[in-house]
């Protein structure tokens, strides 16, 4: 996404091209923060982008405190099976 998202935005109708923010899905913090950093200071150019970066960064923070919250809980479980 990183390398061709400077090429291929402006090739998107306006109303679309906010939309790919919304394909981000990492579930931990270090690539909330690494997508933080790239998309930030793109975002303003683009119709939604940022409330739609917002949203992606949202789901991924909130992924990732589910995972730290119930992978020991998942971890056994699984282990016992």
């Amino acid at each position: 996404m990183k390398q061709g998202f400077d090429a291929l935005s402006p090739l998107l109708p306006d109303r679309y091209a906010g939309f790919l923010l919304l394909g981000l899905s990492f579930c931990d913090t270090a690539h909330a923060e690494e997508a933080r950093a790239f998309f930030a200071p793109r975002v303003e150019k683009i119709n939604g982008g940022p409330r739609n970066l917002a949203t992606a960064l949202e789901n991924m923070q909130l992924c990732a405190a589910r995972a730290q919250a119930q992978g020991d809980s998942a971890r056994s479980y699984f282990a016992a099976k």
